[in-house]
């Protein structure tokens, strides 16, 4: 038998030792919290300190609140950081990335999904960027609160018109090749192009809804250009090379707004301290800018860009009306069990998500994510789930709602009633009214509010 020497028991005792435990990663919240740190160190807007702005973070599993002076009851102290405060679940107030009002404090919040495709992970960096994005909205809330926009317009906003659709398509090509031009000349004449474009535009477009874009575009275009400052993101980042879909009205002035902003940075620098002192649309901000650049040559589209916009409008245009009525379609007949709410007082919107919305004919809205409703007999909301609404007025959601449906649910709904209270149950689904009475048929929950 061979003989072990002293050095040979030394080393398998070390080998028989349990390894040290590798540290495990810190939360992705504390890793977001810690980029957005580092990206807020630069100058990003006056007057802005986003650390000094409270957020809250619902990672798929508990709520992470960083610096709000006064959490709300069910927030308790991380262990290992006692200064952040944590709730278990998702806190009923986050709902969306937005801003909120948390025990009399706003602050900033930020819902982690997962991601819809392999592969489509965001980084800690991109949601700390989204971080900063909804802090600049408390920061707007509180120094500029006449930046808003009225969503009323979006759902009346005339997106199957091909002619001014293909007119915004020619407007948003000239401000992407003004940002992307390398130098300042060709960057002016096609800005230039572009607020021409927009000025003829406008002369056919609602004032109302005019009004929309640019409020849309110094409300959330800010904001955007924040978040892809502080990430660092090259300006022809974040949107489509084709241009927007006709429907997809609030998110273009999400770029477009950027944009301007960024062209402001290169012809105007002061900008931001100008708008700091008075409230002014980007694009009126940058028209007399532009109108000092002497123009070596205009830029143009050709005959034959134009006419490929033209037809490009018509065609994407005949297929969103086709898209609505398929989408309605395809909803009303999805399998499983449904819920119809049928309101004799109208049902007034108290959250959705206009990112996440279709207007359809006939007055109805399609919501893909998220609505709340209410009137004097209660409340109901619909989290991550579909629902059909029937306007009561002439506006087919501020004026009120009639009707309601959700469909394709797995499983009956539940229905309580408790003292004149009856409450209505689903996944992703909950109301609570009085005055109601609930009647089921088939695979069909009615809920109807007196």
């Amino acid at each position: 038998m061979e003989r072990l020497t002293f050095p040979s028991l030394i080393i398998m005792l070390l080998f028989a030792l349990p390894l040290p435990a590798t540290p495990a990663d810190p939360p992705l919240p504390a890793r977001i919290m810690a980029a957005q740190m580092e990206m807020a160190a630069q100058p990003l807007w006056p007057g802005y300190e986003p650390l000094s702005i409270p957020a809250a973070i619902y990672d798929g599993a508990r709520t992470y609140l960083y610096g709000h002076p006064a959490p709300p009851t069910g927030f308790t102290p991380l262990a290992d950081q006692p200064e952040v405060m944590v709730y278990d679940g998702r806190h009923e107030v986050i709902r969306a990335n937005t801003s909120v009002d948390l025990n009399g404090v706003r602050t900033a919040t930020l819902m982690i999904s997962p991601p819809k495709n392999e592969g489509q992970e965001q980084s800690p960096q991109d949601y700390a960027a989204v971080v900063l994005h909804e802090k600049f909205h408390v920061f707007q809330g509180t120094h500029h609160p006449d930046w808003q926009a009225n969503e009323a317009s979006l759902f009346v906003y005339p997106a199957t018109d091909a002619d001014l659709l293909a007119d915004r398509r020619l407007e948003t090509e000239a401000l992407r090749r003004a940002v992307g031009s390398e130098g300042d000349a060709p960057a002016a004449a096609w800005a230039r192009a572009a607020l021409d474009l927009r000025r003829q535009r406008y002369e056919k477009l609602d004032e109302a809804l005019a009004t929309y874009e640019r409020e849309t575009e110094l409300v959330e275009g800010t904001a955007f250009y924040i978040e892809y400052q502080a990430a660092g993101r090259g300006p022809l980042e974040g949107a489509p090379a084709g241009g927007f879909a006709p429907a997809d009205v609030r998110r273009r002035a999400y770029s477009t707004g950027r944009w301007l902003a960024l062209l402001l940075d290169r012809f105007s620098p002061e900008w931001k301290a100008s708008l700091e002192k008075e409230k002014v649309y980007l694009d009126v901000l940058l028209a007399p800018v532009l109108a000092g650049k002497t123009a070596e040559s205009p830029a143009d589209f050709s005959a034959t860009e134009m006419a490929a916009a033209t037809r490009q409008a018509r065609a994407d245009a005949a297929q969103l009306v086709t898209e609505k009525i398929t989408r309605r379609q395809e909803f009303l007949e999805q399998s499983g069990y449904r819920i119809v709410v049928e309101a004799a007082s109208p049902l007034w919107p108290a959250g959705f998500d206009p990112m996440n919305v279709l207007a359809l004919p006939d007055n109805e809205v399609l919501h893909k994510r998220m609505l709340m409703l209410k009137n004097e007999h209660g409340s109901l909301e619909i989290m991550d789930h579909h629902a059909l609404t029937a306007g009561a007025g002439a506006h087919p959601l501020f004026n009120g709602v009639r009707r309601v449906v959700v469909t394709g649910l797995a499983t009956e709904p539940t229905v309580t009633e408790e003292e004149g209270t009856t409450r209505v149950t689903a996944t992703g689904f909950t109301a609570t009214f009085h005055c109601a009475e609930v009647t089921r048929e088939g695979a069909t929950t009615r809920i109807t509010i007196r």
